[in-house]
């Protein structure tokens, strides 16, 4: 949005957010509308990974949002792995009590990729 607003001189916010609006729109795979932030790979599709801002919305940590995408954590599956350290340090979550949530919802995250093993069968 900087980019219209000091390079291409479009003063009004309302007129800044309706182009990003459609440039979103046209970056989209089917032309369904996604986030502004977060780059969309149109020739690979996951049901199990989740764009970074939904995820945030579901946990009620919306205000990290910003942070994680200029860290490039894009989608939950970057997520994976990622440290209380990492969280303080590189996201710059400082909140002790929010970096507990996000890592108990990125455990989850973890389990619904890795269901465990059927059980052997008893012939």
């Amino acid at each position: 949005e900087s980019i219209l607003k000091d390079k291409l001189k479009i003063p009004k916010l309302g007129h800044r957010k309706k182009i990003m609006k459609e440039i979103t729109i046209l970056q989209s795979p089917n032309n369904q509308q996604v986030s502004p932030l977060i780059p969309v790979k149109s020739d690979s599709f996951n049901p199990n990974i989740i764009l970074i801002t939904d995820w945030l919305v579901s946990i009620n940590l919306t205000q990290y949002s910003k942070k994680f995408i200029e860290n490039g954590f894009n989608t939950s599956d970057t997520l994976l792995g990622i440290t209380s350290n990492t969280l303080k340090n590189v996201v710059g979550v400082d909140n002790l009590a929010d970096r507990v949530i996000i890592l108990k919802e990125i455990q989850k995250l973890q389990n619904d990729n890795n269901p465990p093993a059927l059980p052997p069968r008893n012939y």
